[in-house]
């Protein structure tokens, strides 16, 4: 049987400073969290936060229904996030600083079926 030895490489890239292509999130990724998810919202905020993460990763809110502020909790601190109306937003645009890509995050609920 012969060994195998697995080394850490780093991925290569040009002298630019970009990342490659096929790394998608790090720990400087910004979310925009469609729909008014608290309970999804907060969980987010605190893996940040027990993660030792500088800055919250989610920086806004679009809920079609409203626009504001909605409070949450970062650690022991409170913090305001802006909720908008659309996409297009400027508070969008200048808050996530995006990188291009867009992640879609989907939440599913499973329901047990009753037996009748």
């Amino acid at each position: 049987m012969e060994a195998i030895t697995v080394t850490k490489t780093k991925p290569k890239t040009k002298k630019t400073g970009k990342k490659p292509d096929y790394i998608l999130m790090d720990k400087n990724t910004k979310a925009v969290v469609f729909g008014f998810q608290t309970r999804a919202i907060q969980r987010m905020l605190d893996f940040d936060y027990i993660c030792r993460r500088e800055e919250p990763s989610v920086v806004v809110i679009v809920n079609p229904t409203r626009d504001g502020m909605h409070k949450c909790f970062w650690g022991t601190k409170e913090i305001l996030i802006p909720m908008v109306k659309t996409l297009g937003s400027n508070k969008v645009t200048s808050r996530s600083r995006c990188n291009g890509k867009l992640c879609k995050f989907q939440i599913s609920i499973c329901y047990k079926q009753r037996s009748t």
